[in-house]
């Protein structure tokens, strides 16, 4: 399996995403086929050159004639001309767009296909395509990264003088697991157009935070536009191998408490509100406690980073003063997803691993309502999908 694990101590943007991945090619005219193919649909360039960033050599990318503006609508369009790359780009893709324009309507208040403000430009457009084209040419299995530093004070953009990072970061943070610093700062560490990459690789899944694990086979360095005494402005992108079949052993924590005053109602919304806080996983078994009451054992296992939020949130549901955390190891088998598509325009994910693969349930179900046949038939048609494109290779 490869991977990738980003060094976001330095903050991110599209452009620096692009050079960063770039780097990672062995042969360095392929990302540039890639992105002059992304490019070329709305009429602009990719321009690579080498920089120096703090004595460290790094790539730079500017897009000419990025400046030139599109609406949301024009973005998706352009996305149907796009010849290269997986199906999965273009549907990553056309969702990181979808999620741009919720992201505005909800700031703004209103419905942004027609205006997306300081994004609705080609240079938003190859950013986020060219990202996922990378990612899809570097055949990226799993990505992982540092945690982000962020400033917290004032910009000036079109607008006016804003909150820092800008609200459309915020909001798209939010859609990601990896936890922030924020510190008094008006540099703008994040854009949006990295933000919607991390949110939408999150969302399906490819993307984590955590350590990165493997053997280093690559490494890319991506210069930002803007320069800053004291701070290199790069961005490093570690290329990973696995070594073997071996798991991954990593810590993460189990909090319990018990409880014997909740209603059935209280106790069914639980499971399901830690789940969407972050947790990995989450259930509730019957006991009985002290004075031989019958009462339930809440546990919830999680990563580090939303260890203080699902701490503060079981103390909300469950309106318990006190619990326990307890620091566990797991060993986690390496694992991939892979797109497959059932009937024209639907797809699902399966799941695999060295020991097997399974289909999603989640996008059986989606699926069998849209083509209005059993779960089983989807099941059915994606093994035997999935199975046409793994039967040259082994699971992983």
């Amino acid at each position: 399996m490869r991977k990738l694990h980003l060094d976001l101590s330095n903050g991110a943007a599209g452009d620096m995403l692009i050079a960063a991945l770039s780097g990672l090619f062995v042969d360095q005219s392929e990302p540039e086929k890639i992105l002059a193919l992304v490019a070329s649909i709305v009429d602009v360039k990719v321009i690579f050159e080498t920089v120096q960033r703090s004595s460290l050599s790094a790539t730079k990318v500017s897009i000419a004639g990025g400046d030139r503006r599109m609406t949301l609508e024009q973005m998706v369009d352009a996305l149907t001309r796009l010849s290269s790359g997986t199906s999965l780009v273009k549907e990553l893709a056309h969702r990181a767009f979808d999620l741009l324009g919720e992201a505005e309507a909800k700031i703004h208040g209103v419905h942004e296909d027609a205006h997306l403000h300081e994004l609705g430009s080609a240079d938003t457009f190859v950013d986020v395509v060219g990202v996922l084209s990378l990612l899809d040419g570097l055949n990226i299995q799993e990505m992982t990264s540092s945690k982000l530093h962020l400033g917290c004070s004032q910009i000036e953009i079109s607008h006016g003088r804003y909150p820092n990072p800008v609200p459309v970061v915020a909001e798209l943070l939010q859609r990601t697991t990896v936890p922030v610093t924020l510190t008094d700062d008006s540099f703008e560490y994040l854009t949006p157009t990295a933000a919607v990459v991390l949110a939408i690789l999150s969302e399906a899944g490819l993307y984590r935070y955590g350590e990165g694990n493997g053997s280093l086979v690559g490494v890319g360095y991506g210069a930002g536009h803007r320069v800053r005494a004291g701070v290199s402005g790069v961005l490093s992108a570690y290329l990973l191998q696995d070594t073997g079949v071996e798991g991954v052993r990593e810590e993460i924590y189990m909090l319990g408490v018990h409880v014997d005053d909740l209603s059935g109602e209280e106790l069914g919304l639980i499971v399901e509100e830690t789940i969407s806080q972050g947790a990995l996983d989450a259930w509730i078994t019957p006991v009985v406690g002290k004075k031989s009451r019958p009462g339930y054992e809440i546990t919830v296992l999680t990563k580090v980073s939303c260890l203080a939020t699902l701490v503060e949130c079981l103390h909300v549901v469950t309106r318990s003063p006190g619990l326990r955390i307890v620091p566990v190891t797991r060993d986690v088998v390496p694992h991939g997803f892979e797109l497959i598509e059932v009937a024209k325009d639907v797809t699902v994910k399966v799941k695999y691993t060295r020991l097997g693969h399974k289909v999603e349930f989640d996008d059986a179900v989606t699926a069998a309502k849209t083509l209005s046949v059993s779960i089983s038939e989807i099941v059915s048609r994606a093994t035997a999908g999935f199975r046409d494109k793994r039967e040259d290779g082994d699971e992983i």
